[in-house]
C-alpha cells in the first residue's frame, strides 16, 4: 500500500533544505545565473520479491511507491545537473558540477552541456 503524502508540507520542507544550502550553490558556469529547482514526483508500480507467509519461498508481486526526483537547472541555458531521488545528493550535484576556477568540473560541465544540446536537437 502506498503511503500519502501532503505535497504542499512537503514542498515547505524541500523549499527549507534548499533555502539552508542557498549559499552552497554556485551560479551556472557558462551564464552566471542562479540555479532553479526541478522536482517531478509521483506514484509508480513496481514489481518485488515477497516472501510468502508460512514457507521459504518467495513469490513476486506488484506493490505501489511513492517517488520524488530532484534536479538543478539553469533558466537561462538550460545546463541540467542530473536528477536523484535525494534532495541533498541533488543540491551537491549542483553544488559540484558548477565549482568555478576548477579545470576538471569545467570540462565535464562542457561534455555534459553538449550531450544536452544534441540530445534537445534529436528531440526536436
Amino acid at each position: 500500500m502506498c503511503i500519502e503524502i501532503n505535497r504542499e508540507k512537503r514542498k515547505l520542507e524541500i523549499a527549507k533544505i534548499v533555502q539552508s544550502h542557498k549559499e552552497g550553490l554556485h551560479p551556472c558556469l557558462s551564464c552566471k545565473v542562479a540555479p532553479k529547482l526541478g522536482y517531478e514526483y509521483g506514484k509508480e508500480t513496481k514489481t518485488v520479491p515477497e516472501k510468502i507467509e508460512g514457507t521459504n519461498k518467495m513469490k513476486l508481486v506488484d506493490k505501489e511507491f511513492n517517488y520524488e526526483f530532484f534536479t538543478f537547472y539553469c533558466p537561462s541555458c538550460g545546463f541540467r545537473a542530473f536528477p536523484f531521488d535525494n534532495i541533498i545528493a541533488a543540491i551537491s550535484c549542483w553544488h559540484t558540477t558548477n565549482t568555478p576556477g576548477n579545470e576538471f568540473y569545467a570540462d565535464r560541465w562542457i561534455e555534459l552541456r553538449e550531450k544536452q544540446k544534441a540530445e534537445e536537437m534529436a528531440a526536436a
